[in-house]
């Protein structure tokens, strides 16, 4: 390939580089920012992102389950601490697949003994509900 064709390709390959710069530089100046601006705001973005609670990346589960144990043998079916409180309280989940719903239930209980038995009770419970098609919230007035 001759330089004269590498210096063609090179230059219709920024091309659209620069316009998408001058677009962006005149969508700051219309709006009163100045490219420092949108440095600062593309920092504080960056750091709420490290913050903020994200996906594993080894097995899919997110890091809003802390210290996380199932019941009995099914995945769908656990206790555990949630990463954004600091109260240490345990928590019941199950999948509903008919509704295709998570049911998450407070166990306001600290010790994961009696977690794991209340919330035992509440699966055979709300599983039972779920098996006949009850509701499982109550009507209110």
């Amino acid at each position: 390939m001759s330089e004269a064709n590498q210096k063609h390709e090179s230059e219709s390959q920024q091309k659209p580089i620069k316009d998408a710069i001058n677009a962006l530089d005149s969508l700051l100046t219309a709006v009163g920012f100045d490219a420092g601006d949108l440095q600062i705001a593309l920092e504080a973005i960056k750091q709420a992102k490290e913050h903020s609670p994200q996906p594993k990346q080894d097995d899919g589960e997110y890091r809003y389950f802390l210290d996380r144990t199932l019941i009995y043998e099914k995945k769908d079916e656990l206790i555990y601490k949630r990463a954004d409180t600091k109260t240490g309280r345990w928590y019941f989940r199950i999948y509903d697949t008919k509704s295709n719903k998570a049911i998450k239930r407070a166990l306001m209980t600290t010790d994961k003994t009696q977690a794991l038995i209340t919330a035992r009770t509440l699966y055979i419970d709300i599983k039972g509900k779920i098996d006949r098609g009850e509701r499982l919230k109550p009507i209110t007035p």
